[in-house]
């Protein structure tokens, strides 16, 4: 992704669940004051796939992932539940819960079968209170980007699974007790929490005796490897968790257990992938910007038809302060690599403090600043994101393992390895601030530069939202809406991918059926226009919500984005998290909104992992 465009996201600070630390005294409680600091605590929790019965629990304080001699051990008991007494209080915090779910422990989901091969869970430090196979997942992500918070992680899962910043659903929160509290509104949302751990748990179950198995023959122990294997099962749940999630109550494992099981085949190299990607250190953003060389980035894009773009690009600072960045597009025609050097010509519209605010993306007009603790704060106007990185030497590893852009990972060589001295850089992007913004370019601006937006023709008003199948000019966010499906009226939504017609125009309904609603279904669907009797009907493929939020005298309609639809598209972006409609300059726009906050991450590239990347790519 362009750098300079990138959208952020992250993770909100959710409510915990009731149980939680409770104070104990030292030796002698009765000899403290009210007013002195407890010396231990006793730390309480439930662990659950379902409640879990005879599961070992503990402090990890050695971090790798078993109950080891000498660290605070428990058993669970009914219910999941489980104490460590007598916890000094800068170790509660300090360090990770495991839990060794062993052959015979019982699930309250299938009682009558215990389980029959043993498996891992932990949960982040200082997240004791419901340890399960979601908390699993947050601590792998914390394991392999030492950069993330629990709250961060726990942010870049809950995205994964299609929920936004501003969803009061904590992946901490007993899913059990809080699907059956008629009470909870989220209650539907925690029973499919649910079921995404009931898929990851039988991964876990599965899989990670086979691997331990290959270890075994391989000359290592579990002891000195149980920890990357659990992150090598648990990264491979996460790659399809966005699939995961869409119904877990029907989704097949053969994907993942396919995955993992490639593993296998040469299991040292697998673990010694898996440690080199834990050994990744927090970087410093302003040595790496000013005397690393920068930080390389690679973006694509394509309709899965006829037209493919490839962009890459490097991010540096120099000796003054300056932003500075490299682009090269691939030219087809050539085809070779070509300097991009173009004025940038792209607008932000962003709202700010009282209105809506233009600012040049270009290179003069971003700030760059670098923080104390290491990270640094890119801001255009009035956008301002926070990243931060940890790097890790890939010398030798697999290329194809370090790229996340699905358009670039098609053309890399599936078995070339990075030179020696390679690093790549797992990047995390944090929003700071509410991001609401216009789309908007050059094209659509007066000669006079002052950006009053007039209607001209299909290519000059590329921003105009489409109504009915017409990019009309329209006036009103009333055009947005519909009465009801059988209402014809819907806006465009962008590209989409349908198993049945393949590349067809992705449409979008926003029901209000008496005008007056603020909130309601937004209807994702379809039409087909190439099939040999086309039809422009929109066909649903998939519900959401919409709801309106007014600012600054502008009411923007929010939709959220539901993960069906986001596969679906090759126009919506990871890091867009809701669609926006509002009446900007006159016209009906569509853009985006990313809620302060937000977290997404990804790799990036010092000199030599890029070099090593372009040379073994073909577009």
């Amino acid at each position: 992704m362009k750098f300079s465009l990138t959208r952020i996201a992250g993770a909100s600070v959710f409510a915990l669940s009731a149980l939680g630390l409770s104070a104990c005294g030292s030796s002698d409680s009765s000899d403290e004051s009210p007013s002195q600091p407890a010396t231990s605590v006793t730390l309480s929790g439930v662990v659950a796939d379902g409640y879990l019965t005879g599961a070992t629990v503990c402090l990890d304080m050695n971090r790798n992932k078993q109950c080891d001699t000498g660290e605070p051990t428990a058993t669970t008991t009914t219910g999941g539940a489980y104490e460590l007494p007598d916890i000094p209080t800068a170790d509660s915090t300090a360090y990770p819960i495991a839990v060794e779910v062993v052959a015979g422990t019982i699930d309250a989901d299938d009682p009558a079968n215990p389980i029959a091969s043993g498996y891992t869970l932990t949960a982040p430090a200082g997240k004791h209170q419901f340890v399960s196979p979601i908390t699993t997942m947050i601590q792998t992500k914390i394991d392999t980007n030492p950069t993330l918070s629990a709250d961060e992680a726990e942010g870049a899962v809950k995205t994964s699974m299609g929920y936004s910043v501003d969803s009061t659903v904590s992946l901490y929160t007993d899913y059990v007790a809080a699907k059956n509290d008629g009470s909870n509104p989220n209650a539907a949302d925690y029973a499919q929490v649910h079921e995404v751990a009931k898929v990851t748990a039988q991964v876990l179950e599965d899989n990670q005796a086979t691997l331990e198995a290959a270890a075994a023959s391989a000359g290592l122990t579990t002891e000195e490897v149980l920890d990357s294997i659990v992150n090598i099962i648990v990264e491979q749940v996460l790659a399809e968790l966005d699939s995961i999630a869409v119904d877990p109550t029907t989704y097949d494992t053969t994907t993942v257990d396919t995955a993992i099981a490639t593993e296998t085949t040469d299991i040292t190299v697998a673990i010694t992938d898996q440690e080199l990607e834990e050994s990744a250190t927090v970087s410093n953003m302003q040595t790496v910007m000013t005397t690393g060389g920068g930080i390389s980035w690679v973006w694509g894009w394509t309709d899965n038809t006829s037209w493919w773009e490839y962009e890459y690009g490097t991010v540096t600072v120099d000796g003054s302060g300056a932003f500075q960045e490299t682009d090269y597009d691939w030219d087809t025609a050539t085809p070779t690599w070509t300097l991009d050097t173009s004025v940038e010509d792209d607008y932000e519209i962003v709202m700010g403090a009282t209105d809506w605010v233009y600012s040049v993306e270009d290179t003069a007009s971003i700030s760059f600043t670098f923080n104390a603790d290491g990270t640094a704060t890119y801001a255009l106007g009035p956008d301002q994101v926070t990243f931060s990185a940890s790097e890790v030497d890939v010398s030798g590893l697999l290329i194809a393992d370090f790229v996340d852009d699905d358009v670039w990972l098609a053309g890399v060589d599936p078995a070339a390895t990075f030179s020696t001295g390679a690093k790549v850089y797992q990047t995390t992007f944090t929003q700071d601030v509410n991001y609401y913004h216009v789309h908007f370019w050059q094209d659509d601006v007066d000669p006079a530069g002052n950006c009053p937006i007039t209607y001209v023709d299909l290519t000059t008003n590329c921003t105009i939202t489409w109504v009915n199948n017409v990019m009309g000019a329209s006036t009103s966010l009333d055009a947005a809406f519909s009465t009801g499906l059988a209402d014809t009226a819907w806006i465009w939504a962008g590209n989409v991918m349908h198993p049945t017609y393949g590349s067809v125009q992705g449409t979008l309904k926003l029901i209000r059926p008496t005008g007056t609603e603020t909130s309601g279904v937004a209807s994702y669907g379809f039409y087909d226009e190439v099939s040999a009797v086309p039809t422009f009907a929109h066909e649903e493929l998939v519900t959401s919500t919409w709801s309106t939020v007014t600012l600054n005298g502008y009411t923007m309609v929010l939709v959220d984005i539901p993960l069906v639809a986001r596969q679906a598209s090759n126009n919506i972006d990871d890091e867009t998290e809701k669609l926006m409609f509002v009446v900007q300059d006159g016209y009906l726009r569509n853009g985006e909104f990313t809620s302060a906050g937000f977290v997404s991450s990804e790799y990036m590239y010092g000199q030599t992992a890029l070099t090593d990347l372009l040379a073994n790519f073909t577009p």
